[in-house]
């Protein structure tokens, strides 16, 4: 039989197949092919933390990574959906049997976000760089764009006070209590789960179809004819203790490290530095990720700062956040500096030497010293590549400068990563399509201004290619 009388005969089959099926079957054939579909999607991907650079041409050069536990679970929910397809086709009684395989990858499927804070640290700090800085970037465009009175080119500024500038501090270190069940806390709870804006924009299409696919598994086998009410009664029960207990196995670690918090804080009140040193650092012994905040590292430097240790790295975090807190972002660098003299493989320090470059470079370049505020952001970058708001800055100097070109180049990097979010917002790409229009005019190449000028005013032909 040749290959063209087989795929005639497909559609014969498949109603063949079709005949006496129960209804539910359908919901599981749909089930099974949105959780293949999800293996062939990305649930997790960012610029890798340590092999995107600045290549040789000055702009970046990404390379991608995939948080290892979403690897695993893609490829398991697209085998688990094959399976079903295959059970589903050969012997439905068998379906039964695989729902709570369904319900386990469901519940680890849920807990990637907190396996990504556990075990992926530095992709959490990625994330929330590019997230907060990518929507700075794009807040301080139309900033500019509704409040501008004169010529852009040469009056763009920064908002220098906008409502959070120290803003990619770790999310989701609070001190648990009664509070909690109030609004302000559920935020606060879904931030200790993972489950932040920053991942919830990050994370690929493939996340939410892998898990739409399985919800529908379990409804077509709970939905059957034959024995699925039977099921859903004797399930009932177990189907919220199994969710709870994914659920509490997260939780658990978050609430010890905690519980040693809050001893920490007594010990620190009744003066016993070392006591609160211990409990201190028990805290990242269960939530490893909280070494990148810079506001734990400033609760050791308190300690370390009594005791006047001026080879403790933690010292000058301490200073450094102080400085913060007083919106002083050059005290804050060279304090830093001084930390990263003395530790400089400590996780998170490459980031907040990017964050307190950038401040430090605003505020330079706000104060009319554009030469400077670019080696602020120059500095940036070279820590963290990957710094959506170091290479707006670096676009307005080029536009304060009017090189236009570079200005087009170094906008084109804030569009490239605002691509790694959920969020589209029209302001970086259209800065970047005004500078590229500004920049084909410089040269006399007015046809080219016209069409990139002409595509500014069109969103809805926006491409993504320069």
């Amino acid at each position: 039989m040749t290959w063209a009388r087989r795929l005639l005969l497909v559609p014969a089959r498949v109603l063949a197949w079709s005949e006496g099926r129960d209804r539910s079957d359908y919901a599981i054939f749909a089930s099974a092919l949105f959780m293949a579909l999800s293996a062939y999607r990305a649930w997790y991907v960012l610029p890798s933390p340590y092999d995107t650079t600045i290549g040789l041409d000055g702009l970046l050069s990404i390379v991608e990574t995939e948080l290892p536990a979403a690897t695993v679970l893609r490829v398991g929910v697209g085998a688990f959906g094959a399976i079903t397809l295959l059970v589903l086709l050969v012997k439905t009684q068998a379906l039964a049997k695989l729902r709570w395989i369904g319900w386990l990858l469901l519940g680890a499927t849920i807990a990637l976000p907190f396996a990504t804070q556990l075990w992926s640290p530095d992709l959490v700090r990625e994330t929330q760089v590019i997230y907060s800085h990518v929507d700075r970037a794009s807040n301080d465009i139309e900033f500019n764009l509704k409040n501008q009175q004169r010529d852009w080119r040469d009056l763009q500024d920064f908002d220098a006070s906008p409502s959070l500038r120290w803003g990619t501090d770790l999310p989701g270190y609070t001190d648990w209590s009664f509070d909690m069940l109030g609004l302000a806390g559920q935020v606060d709870a879904l931030d200790a789960l993972g489950l932040t804006n920053g991942y919830f924009n990050v994370a690929g299409v493939g996340w939410y179809i892998g898990m739409g696919g399985l919800l529908v598994f379990q409804l077509g086998v709970y939905g059957r004819l034959t024995g699925g009410r039977r099921y859903f009664l004797r399930d009932l029960p177990l189907i919220p203790v199994c969710l709870v207990s994914v659920f509490a196995l997260i939780l658990v670690p978050r609430g010890i490290g905690e519980y040693h918090s809050q001893i920490a804080g007594r010990a620190i009140s009744n003066g016993d530095d070392t006591h609160a040193l211990e409990e201190l650092r028990a805290v990242r012994f269960w939530i490893p990720s909280i070494a990148y905040s810079l506001a734990y590292q400033a609760e050791i430097g308190a300690i370390t700062q009594r005791r006047g240790c001026m080879s403790c790295p933690e010292t000058y975090l301490y200073r450094a956040n102080n400085a913060v807190s007083l919106r002083d972002y050059k005290a804050a660098v060279l304090a830093i500096e001084k930390a990263a003299a003395l530790a400089p493989d400590m996780p998170g320090m490459r980031y907040w030497l990017s964050q307190g470059y950038v401040e430090a470079g605003i505020d330079t370049f706000n104060a009319g010293n554009y030469s400077l505020a670019d080696r602020y952001f120059r500095r940036a970058l070279a820590h963290v590549p990957s710094d959506a708001l170091a290479w707006y800055a670096r676009a307005i100097v080029q536009l304060r400068q009017r090189d236009f070109a570079a200005a087009a180049d170094y906008t084109y990097q804030l569009v490239r990563l605002q691509d790694y979010l959920g969020f589209k917002k029209y302001p970086p790409h259209a800065q970047w399509l005004l500078t590229r229009s500004w920049s084909a005019y410089r040269r006399g190449d007015f046809d080219e201004a016209h069409r990139y000028f002409a595509e500014y005013l069109t969103p809805e032909s926006w491409s993504r290619q320069p």
